[in-house]
């Protein structure tokens, strides 16, 4: 009798994987309809998702986001270990089964949980359509005309940083960020610093977004100069911007119309790589006479935070960034981690929208 229970039990735990499984693919045969998926997820469902997500999690000062993702991963762990020994070990085959499709099974609720809960807003329409921006090809010339501006910008931004900017709070740089990035219609965004800043330094990242929770985690370990704009980046994910690109371009023009200091250079900081990149792998030439005009304060910065993420660089850091490389790609983002410098179409966009880019500009010394 025993025997005929477990094997109805592994039956049925069977049934609801094959069950979800079906419920999930056709869960990704959304990113087909970008316009249903707008219409119905992202602009009536997603809000009150996220509100409710907010009005519980918001309030609790610590990252609840990390405590679950810590049980998440020992729950796995410990599973693994129990199907091993139960499979290889005590050489119990049907019980070893039962743990497996009891552990697939738990994976495929927190996947369901992860796209009802925020994962469809990476198949919502495109971000140049919802921000009245016209995607076009752009010159040589017109990249090398916005990053000269975005240098002068940099420079001139880190001049204005006084040593008390420097100092702020955690909760100061969040505030201003909550504040900046409510200009995209946000709704009360708010970030928090991660428990688990060393591991998060020792994977190469900034912050996540944990959609479990809705809750916006920034690394406060790292240099303070990159906190902000991170935060703004964070918060366009909490509020719907799925898309790496999008959360940066959303991050970068929240960061640079603040009135806030230190948000307004974190927010030039980034642009100014993210240009400066794309340029070199354009006119190298161009990008060697940009470069020598970076403000020594800024090149300061920048050696600064290269000596931080080198200091914890090492396999676990090039593993993260294939498996984060492989989940952009899964998620409507083909071209994974460059999905990130993929901000610069739209900054351009913006650019052009907004007229300011002039003739090409002259890099003779």
């Amino acid at each position: 009798m025993k025997n005929i229970r477990a094997y109805s039990s592994t039956k049925k735990r069977l049934i609801w994987v094959v069950f979800m499984f079906v419920l999930i693919f056709l869960l990704f045969r959304l990113k087909n309809y970008p316009a249903i998926v707008e219409e119905y997820y992202s602009q009536a469902i997603f809000p009150f998702i996220r509100s409710g997500l907010q009005l519980i999690f918001n309030r609790i000062p610590f990252s609840i986001g990390d405590i679950f993702y810590l049980l998440l991963t020992l729950f796995i762990a410990v599973s693994i270990i129990r199907i091993i020994r139960k499979g290889f070990f005590q050489k119990k085959a049907k019980e070893a089964v039962h743990l497996l499709l009891g552990l697939v099974l738990a994976l495929q609720v927190c996947t369901l949980v992860f796209y009802l809960f925020w994962g469809l807003n990476y198949f919502r329409t495109e971000a140049f359509e919802r921000l009245d921006l016209t995607e076009s090809d752009y010159s040589a010339a017109e990249l090398i005309a916005v990053g000269s501006m975005l240098i002068d910008s940099v420079n001139y931004s880190r001049a204005e940083v006084r040593s008390e900017d420097l100092a702020q709070s955690n909760d100061s740089i969040f505030k201003s960020a909550s504040q900046a990035i409510q200009n995209f219609g946000a709704s009360e965004p708010v970030a928090k610093p991660s428990l688990s800043g060393p591991i998060l330094s020792y994977l190469g990242t900034a912050g996540y977004y944990n959609p479990f929770t809705g809750e916006a985690q920034i690394n406060a370990l790292m240099p303070v100069y990159l906190r902000p704009f991170v935060a703004c980046h964070e918060m366009a994910h909490q509020n719907g911007f799925g898309a790496e690109n999008e959360a940066n371009f959303v991050g970068f023009i929240s960061g640079i119309n603040s009135n806030n200091r230190l948000l307004k250079y974190s927010s030039y900081y980034l642009a100014t790589q993210e240009f400066l990149t794309a340029i070199w792998t354009t006119d190298s030439m161009a990008f060697k006479t940009l470069k020598s005009r970076i403000s020594p304060k800024v090149l300061t910065d920048l050696k600064s935070e290269n000596e931080y993420w080198k200091s914890y660089r090492g396999a676990t850091s090039k593993l993260s960034s294939i498996f984060y490389d492989n989940y952009l790609k899964a998620n409507n983002q083909p071209d994974g981690l460059r999905t990130y410098n993929k901000m610069i179409r739209l900054s351009m966009a913006y650019y052009k929208k907004k007229g300011l880019i002039k003739a090409p500009v002259n890099l003779s010394p």
